[in-house]
């Protein structure tokens, strides 16, 4: 699912841009709730209107409200014991913990972007991409700025 950012005009509606997460969790015992930022992209004519920003901030706003949900057996319960007993399990709910993305390291305007959001550079693939190497730039997911 992508959240998209609209612009109202006169009488119609127009898509400005989009921005595409994919859930990355891990979902078991140890659930670890993150999501990868794949792609944001703002049409040329909307583009140096902050578009980008707002995108992001609608994004992450989205990504805040997603909640995973996993299944545990209480210690001790007749269900830890029998499988056909489900009458002891627990669920629980967890938020997102982390976002991921990859910029080229050249890409100056995309890097500022992320930075101002919170993100962080955690790792760095050499020669990825022709000219460039690629971050890979992570942030808590928990809160929205």
């Amino acid at each position: 699912m992508a959240p998209s950012l609209l612009s109202f005009s006169d009488s119609e509606m127009e898509i400005c841009g989009y921005i595409w997460f994919e859930d990355r969790s891990i979902v078991d015992e140890a659930t670890e709730a993150s999501w990868e930022l794949l792609r944001i992209g703002i049409i040329p004519s909307f583009r140096n209107r902050s578009m980008g920003s707002a995108l992001l901030q609608k994004g992450l706003e989205f990504l805040s409200q997603q909640r995973h949900y996993r299944t545990t057996i209480d210690p001790g319960s007749a269900a830890s014991r029998s499988s056909a007993d489900t009458g002891h399990l627990r669920e629980s709910t967890t938020e997102c913990d982390r976002i991921l993305l990859e910029v080229a390291e050249t890409n100056s305007a995309a890097r500022k972007l992320y930075e101002s959001f919170g993100f962080n550079v955690i790792h760095r693939r050499k020669n990825y991409y022709a000219d460039s190497d690629a971050l890979i730039m992570e942030r808590p997911g928990g809160n929205v700025q």
